[in-house]
């Protein structure tokens, strides 16, 4: 894993691996999470993030899985950024340029080249392709 990042921004899949236990990636996110926070890395996501973490749990009635985001959000001091005119002709012209992303991805990327933010953390291979930010799989992640 690369090191010198000062400016985090966590796509959704990051938060629902960290906030429901996820095998697979938990250890990875968690590590990284921590070294992260120890070398006094801000994090960043956006109102999308919650969006799309929170349809699960509303399905369900595990309103439990709500309030550990927004736990989460308070304990790494997680900035969350709004959508505004810049960011959506932003994500427009992402769309634009990549056929294959869907509104969502594009508002979270552009998002976070909104805040600056030296890597989007991500599970989604297809963003790979974006040029105007450094993309992060978790798989990419030290344990």
């Amino acid at each position: 894993m690369m090191t010198g990042y000062k400016r985090i921004y966590l796509d959704t899949a990051p938060v629902i691996y960290l906030i429901e236990n996820n095998g697979e990636y938990y250890n990875k996110l968690v590590s990284s999470i921590l070294k992260w926070n120890r070398d006094g890395c801000g994090f960043f996501t956006s109102v999308i993030t919650r969006a799309e973490f929170c349809v699960h749990p509303y399905r369900t009635g595990r309103y439990d899985l709500i309030k550990a985001y927004d736990d989460m959000l308070n304990e790494l001091k997680i900035n969350v950024i709004g959508i505004d005119d810049t960011v959506a002709d932003t994500a427009a012209r992402l769309r634009g340029k990549y056929s294959s992303f869907k509104s969502m991805d594009a508002l979270q990327i552009s998002t976070s080249m909104r805040c600056m933010a030296d890597v989007f953390l991500t599970n989604d291979k297809q963003l790979r392709q974006c040029s105007e930010t450094r993309i992060l799989l978790i798989s990419e992640l030290d344990e």
